[in-house]
């Protein structure tokens, strides 16, 4: 029974589906019929006791209700009426959960384990297998008399078992009815008469390259005992720069405040646009680069190969040389000599502004003739006045789709793209406006590019059992639209299906047209196929066909006979399979998979989430960082389940356990969902409500985590400072639901102090917990309103005589509720009937205090008269409350009379006590504050002038704090005479 409340009680916590039942081992025996026993428990553990025949909600059926009862209904399930779990019969053919019983003996068991895909091979190297390119050939640039090297090579590597060797090709081309056919040479360089061609390991080497004969495509084929396989193409791209004329260039004169361009005119060059421009200055150091960055008037054009000045100015006056690199296929090759002199001369000019104007030749694109995964950049450039200001350049796509931020380079004037796609295409609009708000004539360009042909999707290695149908894809694409081929160890399928080399009832080959390219190899009819290399091929096994199969062979001149045995045995059989669960953030997941296979035959599990293997014994580079959630594979009997331990709620979804033998593999799935608190709320937004202090707050709601939201809380923050809670319960039920569809929400809180500048986020709360924070609103400043706090602590006294010192605690800058805040001080002397207000904006802070002071001058000196004094906060909008009034004395007068019949007698050699009477004091002087005892050695008479200045010179004094008339001074020389003088002070001096 103790058992039965432990599940009783987890199914009413964590049971969702109170409509779902639960399996257990309870199973109804056929004889005696309507018995129930535990199955899988020892055999005197089995039955059922007494003791629990009150939890069933089914009457077990008995020997009568035989003939009638459904064979099927034979299983104990967990389920409940509405008030309470018990027992119900039901069929095993139901998908639902099971309530499982295990010993905690074995927690200690459940370890990390990792069979990987080639388990039980002890030695990888005899793991045969075809070629696989690790390096590809790619084009490679030649440019007679600048290049350093006199050859090209393109390599060339594969991996493959046993190790792979290398062929290489010349590539031509026929053109058929419709398509273009590739034809291969074999390159022999053995049989090369110039001896230029040489190939060692799978490299290709042509020693001085001529465009004459060396021209083609060029394409490397891998092969082994187990398959061959084709590179993809590569060619020798012949270059050419000529050098610069030696003649200067002609003098270019342009007036003041007007855009001038000055063109670098490269040498002869190809191929086309493998140039990079850079322009300097001459100076009498040299050349000085002309640096862009600085500058935002003036830009270097690589489509137009020129340096253009926006608004030129008579410093731009001078000589400039264009120095031209040759880049091509991501490699610097060279720098050419400098251009001849470009000399610019800029005269002074009274028109001194110019409306924006676009130049006819941009925007431009560089390259011309871009090429997909280049780096292209579209230019635009304009002549305008930047006196006050750069020009601002702006970009728009005509058909309205964004431009990525990141494209935006030099000053907005260039977008570059460094991997163009085919998606980039487009026609691309530029706006130049000056910042006066003058705008030139926008111009567009159209952005189209080429794209070699790229795979979207690959064909994959495929293991599958002979007699079985495969279909092979792959899509590629391009621009224009490439022609899909396949090949077979280095041969076009179709050659060898049209030279009969292939059976064309079992290949099925599409050619790509109208969508990806497959390849399609479907068995023989019937039992028993003989295939075209003499194998035979067995369908459907089963035990009947196991036994001795003999092959022979025959000619003209006899026969050979050959024979095997052929063993057939039981297929893979799943046991236990994951199944769909609902569990807690957090906890333990135990996700079973078990299967059953002959002795002979290993059995590896190998797990996924959502199609991607988890790794058990190293970090899973490939799918995702567990930085949290843990995951196990037993190696006790619970080998092949999975435990996930301390799961998330990232962790919810699709897992699928792959069972595999060294014959086959088989997966099988389930969902695993998980409850928690709810998710974080998106979109929160506040706003006030004008003409009220309330702040409305709109949010949606997040993912429930399969239990509702019961409420949400609400928090603020100012500045940078912590997060506060301002409601801490909002009931589901009390927001106000705008739209079902996308779940928002909104309410309405007034408890934010006015005039501050907030920012809101939302938790949400279910039975299981609350959920993490919303991202933060916008900051929202709440409307100002009057001063509400009334000013505390409001006190005074003493200062310098003439004046009246106001002492109060400020107001916290959260309290002002509004600006241009400052105090009031309103005073009177008691017995004066009106009030003077004086206004403090900055009050001094009281040093080791709290407080701030205002020290207020008398017109006349009243000394030590009271004042009545109150304080309050005011704002722009209005003022706040006054403090309660309080009796605040001015300042005292100094005190003019002294202490009276001082006297000093001898405590021991090196102190003295000494005593006086209190000074007679007027009512001006107030009381006094302490007492001041000064002594100095007696050189002279202690009354006389001269004394007086041995007090000045060394005297020193003992300072004494209230209504006191006896002090002792010690550390005095002994056996030496001391003057004493006593005087007293107060808050006045």
């Amino acid at each position: 029974m103790e058992q039965h409340r432990f599940v009783s009680d987890w199914l009413q916590a964590n049971a969702l589906d109170r409509a779902m039942r639960w399996f257990t081992a309870g199973t109804m025996l056929n004889s005696p019929f309507g018995e129930f026993i535990w199955t899988g428990y020892p055999v005197e553990s089995r039955n059922i006791p007494p003791n629990l025949y009150s939890l069933w909600f089914d009457k077990p059926p008995t020997a009568a209700d035989q003939p009638t009862y459904p064979v099927e209904r034979n299983k104990l399930v967990y389920g409940t009426n509405g008030t309470a779990w018990g027992w119900y019969i039901d069929v095993p053919s139901q998908a639902r959960g099971y309530i499982c019983q295990a010993k905690s003996l074995f927690a200690n068991k459940l370890l990390p384990q990792s069979n990987p895909i080639d388990y039980g091979q002890m030695d990888s190297n005899n793991i045969y297998r075809g070629p696989c390119f690790v390096e590809q050939p790619v084009d490679a640039w030649f440019v007679p008399g600048i290049v350093v090297e006199n050859f090209v090579a393109f390599g060339c590597f594969a991996n493959g078992n046993p190790a792979p060797n290398y062929r290489w090709y010349k590539i031509g081309f026929i053109s058929g009815q419709s398509i273009v056919v590739p034809k291969r040479t074999l390159v022999e360089p053995l049989l090369s008469p110039t001896g230029r061609i040489s190939i060692s390991g799978g490299n290709l080497i042509i020693h001085q390259p001529q465009a004459s004969t060396d021209s083609e495509y060029y394409q490397c084929e891998a092969y082994n005992d187990f398959g061959s396989i084709l590179s993809r193409t590569a060619k020798i791209v012949f270059g050419q720069l000529e050098t610069f004329p030696k003649h200067p260039r002609k003098r270019r004169v342009a007036l003041a405040y007007q855009s001038v361009t000055i063109p670098c005119d490269p040498p002869a060059h190809s191929p086309r646009d493998s140039l990079i421009y850079a322009f300097y200055m001459k100076k009498d150091s040299g050349l000085e680069p002309v640096v862009l960055p600085a500058r935002p008037g003036v830009f270097v054009s690589q489509a137009q190969a020129l340096i253009g000045f926006s608004e030129a100015t008579t410093q731009d006056s001078g000589i400039y040389v264009c120095m031209i690199t040759m880049h091509q296929l991501g490699s610097r090759l060279s720098d050419s000599p400098k251009s001849p002199d470009m000399p610019l001369t800029v005269l002074e000019s009274n028109q001194r502004i110019q409306e924006p104007r676009i130049y006819d030749s941009f925007p431009a694109i560089w390259p011309s003739d871009p090429v997909r995964g280049q780096t292209v950049r579209i230019e635009c450039f304009a002549g305008g006045s930047v006196q006050s200001g750069p020009l601002e350049y702006t970009w728009r796509r005509l058909d309205g789709k964004p431009i990525p931020i990141e494209v935006y380079k030099e000053f907005n004037r260039v977008l570059e793209f460094s991997q163009i796609q085919p998606e980039d295409q487009g026609v691309y609009e530029c706006k130049v406006t000056d910042s006066m708000g003058s705008q030139a004539q926008p111009k567009s360009v159209s952005l189209q590019i080429k794209a070699w042909p790229y795979f979207i999707k690959t064909a994959s290695d495929t293991i599958v059992s002979i007699g079985e149908t495969v279909v092979m894809v792959c899509e590629a694409a391009g621009i224009p639209e490439p022609i899909q081929m396949w090949y077979k160890n280095g041969e076009s399928v179709s050659e060898l299906l049209a030279q009969g080399k292939l059976d064309s009832a079992r290949y099925t080959l599409m050619d790509g047209t109208t969508g990806p390219a497959s390849l399609q190899i479907s068995q023989c009819p019937g039992t028993y196929c003989s295939l075209p290399n003499g194998n035979l091929l067995v369908f459907a096994l089963t035990k009947v066909q196991a036994g001795l199969y003999a092959c022979r062979a025959e000619n003209q001149f006899g026969s050979a006979k050959t024979s095997a045995y052929l063993d057939v045995i039981d297929p893979l059989v799943v046991i236990l399979r994951p199944h769909n669960m609902i569990v807690e953030v957090n906890s333990t997941v135990i996700v079973p998979c078990r299967a059953q296979a002959v002795p002979s035959l290993d059995v590896n599990y190998a797990w996924f989430y959502e199609d991607v293997e988890i790794k058990f014994d190293r970090l899973d580079l490939d799918a995702r960082r567990y930085e949290k959630t843990q995951f196990f594979r037993p190696f006790d009997r619970n080998y092949g389940f999975l435990h996930i331990v301390n799961i998330q709620m990232s962790d919810a979804g699709r897992y699928a356990c792959e069972i595999q033998t060294p014959l086959s593999k088989q997966r099988e799935e389930g969902y695993v969902l998980v409850a928690g608190p709810p998710g974080p709320c998106a979109g929160v937004e506040a706003a006030t409500v004008p003409g009220t202090e309330l702040v409305v707050v709109n949010w949606t709601k997040g993912a429930d985590h399969l239990f509702p939201t019961l409420f949400y809380q609400i928090e603020a923050q100012v500045d940078d400072g912590p997060w506060i809670m301002v409601v801490s319960r909002l009931n589901e039920s009390a927001s106000i639901q705008l739209d079902k569809v996308s779940n928002r929400r909104t309410t309405t809180i007034a408890n934010l102090y006015s005039n501050i500048l907030y920012r809101l986020r939302v938790r949400a709360a279910n039975v299981k917990g609350i959920g993490e924070p919303s991202a933060a609103s916008r900051g929202i400043i709440t409307l100002p309103k009057p001063p509400t706090k009334v000013v505390q602590n409001v006190s005074g006294g003493g200062g310098k005589h003439g004046t009246l010192v106001v002492r109060w605690e400020p107001l916290p800058y959260y309290e002002h509720n509004g600006n241009s805040f400052h105090y009031v001080v309103r005073w009177r002397a008691k017995e004066d009937l009106e009030y003077t207000d004086t206004v403090v904006y900055n009050p001094m802070v009281v040093e080791n205090d709290t407080k701030v002071q205002l020290t207020i001058t008398l017109a006349e000196e009243r000394f030590y008269k009271p004042y009545v004094v109150s304080v309050r906060g005011v704002n722009e909008i209005g003022p706040g409350p006054e403090s309660d009034r309080m009796i605040i004395m001015s300042a005292a007068r100094v005190p003019t009379n002294a202490p009276r019949n001082p006297q000093a007698s001898m405590l021991n050699a090196s102190a003295l006590g000494v005593t006086w009477d209190p000074p007679l004091l007027s009512p001006e002087e107030g009381p006094v504050s302490g007492y001041r005892i000064l002594y100095w050695r007696r050189g002279v008479e202690c009354l006389s002038l001269a004394s007086d200045i041995e007090r000045w010179e060394q005297g020193q004094r003992l300072t004494l704090y209230g209504d006191v008339t006896s002090g002792t001074i010690i550390g005095l020389d002994s056996d030496s005479y001391y003057c004493i003088a006593v005087q007293s002070f107060n808050t006045a001096g």
